[in-house]
């Protein structure tokens, strides 16, 4: 078992070629990592990243109805965490204090999001590397830095984020 971006740093010398396996013939290769011409892992569990919320919470808040789907962009989430802020949920976002999480999933966004593929993802990790790639300037890299800056701006442990409590924020929720 292995994350994405350690299957493809160690495949060709650690890994199998599973291209031959039955399952492989039947579309195991859509979500699996190929290099070159191998297929060298398949998934057993595909995981996603995003905000969860409490829509009975945030309607009890509003006093109405709340349509997620109407936040589309970071306009309007911090539109919704200004209002909820605004209706008595003071500090209506809860961020857990582990740097590993943080490091280890959210910020991967910016190595694989640049556009989606695998070469776009090694060139630009070989680029940061090199020290060719200025931060600052991606668009990626900034729009994870305001969408944390906003999370962090109405986090309900931002007076000790370090002193984050896993369950706390669950039972919070």
């Amino acid at each position: 078992m292995g994350d994405p971006q350690d299957v493809t740093d160690f495949c060709e010398e650690y890994g199998v070629d599973l291209s031959g396996e039955s399952w492989a013939a039947n579309g195991g290769t859509k979500y699996g990592i190929v290099k070159g011409d191998v297929l060298y892992s398949f998934p057993f569990c595909i995981e996603a990243r995003g905000l969860i919320y409490n829509k009975t919470a945030i309607e009890e808040v509003l006093g109405e109805s709340w349509d997620p789907a109407s936040v589309t962009n970071m306009d309007d989430l911090a539109a919704l965490f200004g209002r909820l802020s605004d209706a008595g949920m003071e500090l209506p976002v809860a961020l857990n204090m582990e740097d590993w999480s943080i490091a280890g999933h959210y910020l991967t966004q910016m190595y694989e999001e640049q556009d989606g593929t695998l070469a776009t993802t090694e060139k630009f990790m070989e680029d940061l590397k090199a020290g060719t790639v200025v931060l600052a300037d991606n668009a990626r890299f900034n729009a994870l830095m305001e969408t944390f800056e906003l999370l962090m701006e109405y986090n309900s442990n931002k007076s000790d984020p370090l002193a984050a409590d896993y369950d706390m924020n669950a039972a919070d929720f």
